[in-house]
């Protein structure tokens, strides 16, 4: 374990379980049919390429960058969208792979900007749900979910804090120290 990891809260193992069981469901959707697959940079970048090559069907793959932290552990409250996706995307079917859903802040500025776009459909995949952040009447909806996670700071898996950790294979919570200066 990494020294500024307090603890693992999900392993290598379950994290690639959840991945393969996630891959199956979205087979079931989409098997009539070639969606594109959303990836939203940098934090899902290895969660989507794990889940895409454990899909049995044919996809696509895209890429958006949007920012609602910076270098910080909380989200600003906006989105900034530093990188658009570059394939077509009137008349697809979209499924936006995120890595963690907490504030969404990221998630409801990008879901009205897709929908002008014409898509076929639209649906969303995350790997982490933080639970006890958003009101419920604030929520959007998850279509595949990986696993629920209590309001904590967790880096790894692509996760980050200061652009750091991403390369870990579990995710964990990191210690309060490191970003904090105690």
């Amino acid at each position: 374990m990494h020294k500024d990891i307090e603890r693992i809260i999900l392993t290598e193992a379950q994290i690639a379980d959840k991945v393969t069981s996630l891959a199956k469901e979205i087979e079931k959707d989409y098997r009539h049919t070639v969606p594109v697959l959303l990836c939203i940079l940098n934090g899902a970048f290895i969660f989507a390429s794990d889940l895409m090559r454990a899909l049995g069907i044919d996809v696509e793959i895209d890429f958006m960058q949007a920012a609602s932290y910076g270098d910080k552990t909380f989200s600003k409250g906006s989105i900034t969208i530093l990188k658009d996706a570059t394939i077509d995307l009137k008349g697809r079917d979209v499924l936006i792979v995120e890595d963690i859903a907490d504030t969404c802040i990221t998630l409801k500025g990008l879901v009205p900007k897709l929908e002008d776009y014409g898509l076929n459909s639209l649906k969303l995949c995350v790997l982490l749900n933080k639970t006890g952040v958003r009101e419920e009447k604030d929520d959007v909806k998850i279509d595949y979910k990986g696993f629920d996670i209590p309001n904590e700071f967790v880096v790894g898996y692509g996760l980050d804090y200061d652009n750091l950790y991403r390369n870990l294979p579990y995710i964990g919570i990191l210690k309060r120290r490191v970003y904090t200066n105690e």
